[in-house]
């Protein structure tokens, strides 16, 4: 999720995290290599819910790391902001939220 405050404050930025899995593929540890002050709690708390099938291609032995970018956009119509979160492999997730600003002529 956008944080809020972060939105509010128009703040966009990358934070690099690092976590871990145990043998059911629950993130166990996670924790912050680098970011934006105002992302990081935000990009920890989804790291945090995510949940791996175990196989040949995960090992629950590695410390893995991923990188949350996170941009803020402009819609053109008025609306509730729009959230599109695209995670192709987890080494890179990005967070999109899109603002309804009002122009004025």
């Amino acid at each position: 999720m956008y944080p809020q405050h972060a939105r509010n404050a128009h703040v966009a930025g990358k934070v690099s995290l690092w976590f871990t899995l145990n043998e059911h593929g629950v993130v166990t540890q996670a924790g912050v290599v680098d970011g934006n002050p105002l992302l990081k709690e935000a990009a920890l708390e989804c790291v945090r819910s995510w949940k791996f099938d175990v196989n040949s291609t995960v090992s629950t032995s590695a410390r893995y790391q991923t990188e949350f970018v996170y941009d803020l956009g402009v819609q053109g119509r008025k609306g509730n902001p729009k959230l599109t979160v695209s995670l192709t492999n987890f080494e890179h997730v990005e967070v999109t939220s899109e603002l309804y600003t009002e122009t004025i002529e």
